[in-house]
Protein backbone atom coordinates (compact mmCIF):
# COMPACT_ATOMS: atom_id res chain seq x y z
CA UNK A 1 0.00 0.00 0.00
CA UNK A 2 2.51 2.71 0.40
CA UNK A 3 4.16 2.52 -2.20
CA UNK A 4 0.76 2.82 -4.68
CA UNK A 5 -0.01 5.98 -2.40
CA UNK A 6 3.19 6.82 -3.52
CA UNK A 7 2.71 6.47 -6.50
CA UNK A 8 -0.54 8.17 -6.68
CA UNK A 9 0.86 11.44 -5.19
CA UNK A 10 3.42 11.03 -7.80
CA UNK A 11 0.88 10.56 -10.78
CA UNK A 12 -0.84 14.06 -9.34
CA UNK A 13 1.68 15.85 -9.24
CA UNK A 14 3.72 14.56 -12.85
CA UNK A 15 0.51 15.00 -14.50
CA UNK A 16 -1.26 18.19 -13.06
CA UNK A 17 -4.05 16.52 -11.89
CA UNK A 18 -7.41 18.38 -10.27
CA UNK A 19 -6.30 16.25 -6.13
CA UNK A 20 -10.03 17.07 -5.11
CA UNK A 21 -11.30 14.68 -8.03
CA UNK A 22 -9.51 11.59 -7.19
CA UNK A 23 -11.71 8.35 -7.90
CA UNK A 24 -11.17 5.06 -6.35
CA UNK A 25 -12.70 2.28 -7.82
CA UNK A 26 -11.56 -1.38 -7.79
CA UNK A 27 -13.50 -5.11 -8.04
CA UNK A 28 -13.02 -8.83 -6.87
CA UNK A 29 -10.06 -8.76 -4.80
CA UNK A 30 -9.06 -5.58 -6.05
CA UNK A 31 -12.15 -4.38 -4.33
CA UNK A 32 -10.84 -5.35 -0.89
CA UNK A 33 -7.79 -3.30 -1.81
CA UNK A 34 -9.89 -0.03 -2.35
CA UNK A 35 -11.86 -0.22 1.11
CA UNK A 36 -8.35 -0.55 2.57
CA UNK A 37 -6.75 2.14 0.81
CA UNK A 38 -9.43 4.14 1.27
CA UNK A 39 -9.28 3.79 4.64
CA UNK A 40 -5.59 4.30 5.36
CA UNK A 41 -6.31 7.73 3.17
CA UNK A 42 -9.33 8.72 3.20
CA UNK A 43 -8.73 12.31 2.72
CA UNK A 44 -7.32 11.25 -0.62
CA UNK A 45 -10.62 10.32 -2.70
CA UNK A 46 -13.64 12.13 -3.67
CA UNK A 47 -15.52 8.98 -3.85
CA UNK A 48 -14.48 5.03 -4.21
CA UNK A 49 -16.57 2.17 -5.36
CA UNK A 50 -15.63 -0.95 -4.56
CA UNK A 51 -17.13 -3.92 -6.14
CA UNK A 52 -17.68 -7.38 -4.83
CA UNK A 53 -15.20 -6.98 -1.93
CA UNK A 54 -15.03 -6.27 1.97
CA UNK A 55 -12.96 -5.40 4.25
CA UNK A 56 -12.15 -4.66 7.79
CA UNK A 57 -15.61 -3.33 10.16
CA UNK A 58 -12.69 -1.31 12.46
CA UNK A 59 -12.07 0.95 9.14
CA UNK A 60 -15.64 2.02 9.23
CA UNK A 61 -15.00 5.49 11.40
CA UNK A 62 -12.44 6.70 9.07
CA UNK A 63 -14.35 6.42 6.27
CA UNK A 64 -17.60 8.04 7.17
CA UNK A 65 -17.29 11.05 5.53
CA UNK A 66 -15.62 9.49 2.05
CA UNK A 67 -18.82 9.09 -0.50
CA UNK A 68 -18.96 6.16 -0.79
CA UNK A 69 -20.94 3.27 -2.95
CA UNK A 70 -20.43 -0.25 -2.96
CA UNK A 71 -21.86 -3.51 -5.18
CA UNK A 72 -22.11 -6.80 -4.73
CA UNK A 73 -23.87 -9.58 -6.77
CA UNK A 74 -26.37 -11.57 -4.29
CA UNK A 75 -24.99 -14.50 -5.86
CA UNK A 76 -21.76 -14.11 -5.75
CA UNK A 77 -21.00 -17.48 -4.10
CA UNK A 78 -17.15 -17.14 -4.48
CA UNK A 79 -15.36 -18.28 -1.72
CA UNK A 80 -13.71 -15.15 -0.41
CA UNK A 81 -16.50 -12.78 -2.14
CA UNK A 82 -19.66 -13.34 -0.26
CA UNK A 83 -22.05 -10.71 -0.47
CA UNK A 84 -21.86 -10.65 3.41
CA UNK A 85 -18.89 -8.59 3.26
CA UNK A 86 -20.06 -5.88 1.28
CA UNK A 87 -23.49 -5.53 3.80
CA UNK A 88 -20.95 -5.68 6.97
CA UNK A 89 -19.09 -2.61 5.96
CA UNK A 90 -22.10 -1.01 4.57
CA UNK A 91 -23.64 -1.17 8.23
CA UNK A 92 -20.58 -0.42 9.81
CA UNK A 93 -20.37 2.63 8.03
CA UNK A 94 -23.63 3.80 8.72
CA UNK A 95 -23.27 2.60 12.66
CA UNK A 96 -20.27 5.00 12.53
CA UNK A 97 -22.35 7.84 11.02
CA UNK A 98 -21.89 7.32 7.39
CA UNK A 99 -24.20 7.57 4.77
CA UNK A 100 -22.82 5.04 1.86
CA UNK A 101 -24.51 3.76 -1.28
CA UNK A 102 -25.49 0.18 -1.79
CA UNK A 103 -26.28 -2.12 -4.67
CA UNK A 104 -26.70 -5.94 -4.50
CA UNK A 105 -27.76 -7.37 -7.62
CA UNK A 106 -30.13 -9.85 -8.13
CA UNK A 107 -29.33 -12.75 -9.97
CA UNK A 108 -25.90 -11.61 -10.57
CA UNK A 109 -22.83 -13.49 -9.15
CA UNK A 110 -18.97 -12.67 -8.95
CA UNK A 111 -18.72 -10.83 -12.11
CA UNK A 112 -20.96 -7.93 -10.54
CA UNK A 113 -18.39 -5.32 -12.15
CA UNK A 114 -19.98 -5.74 -15.66
CA UNK A 115 -23.31 -4.14 -14.03
CA UNK A 116 -21.70 -2.37 -12.01
CA UNK A 117 -19.32 -0.18 -14.72
CA UNK A 118 -22.61 -0.18 -17.58
CA UNK A 119 -22.81 3.25 -18.34
CA UNK A 120 -26.77 3.31 -17.22
CA UNK A 121 -25.66 2.27 -13.79
CA UNK A 122 -25.44 5.53 -12.62
CA UNK A 123 -22.07 4.79 -10.76
CA UNK A 124 -19.77 6.93 -13.16
CA UNK A 125 -22.29 9.54 -12.89
CA UNK A 126 -22.80 9.80 -8.93
CA UNK A 127 -18.89 9.59 -9.07
CA UNK A 128 -17.95 12.70 -11.16
CA UNK A 129 -20.22 14.51 -8.81
CA UNK A 130 -18.66 14.13 -6.18
CA UNK A 131 -15.56 15.86 -5.38
CA UNK A 132 -13.06 17.16 -1.81
CA UNK A 133 -13.81 20.46 -0.30
CA UNK A 134 -10.97 22.83 -1.42
CA UNK A 135 -8.87 23.94 1.55
CA UNK A 136 -9.92 26.78 3.25
CA UNK A 137 -7.30 29.88 2.74
CA UNK A 138 -6.82 31.51 6.27
CA UNK A 139 -7.48 35.21 5.62
CA UNK A 140 -6.47 38.26 8.11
Amino acid sequence: MPELEALIQRTIRDHHIDPQRIYLTEFSMGGYGAWELAARRPDLFAAVVPICGGGDTKWAPSLKEVPLWAVHGAEDNTMDFPPIRSREMIQALRSAGGNPRYTELPGIGHDSWHKAYDPGSGIFTWMLHQQRPRPQIARE
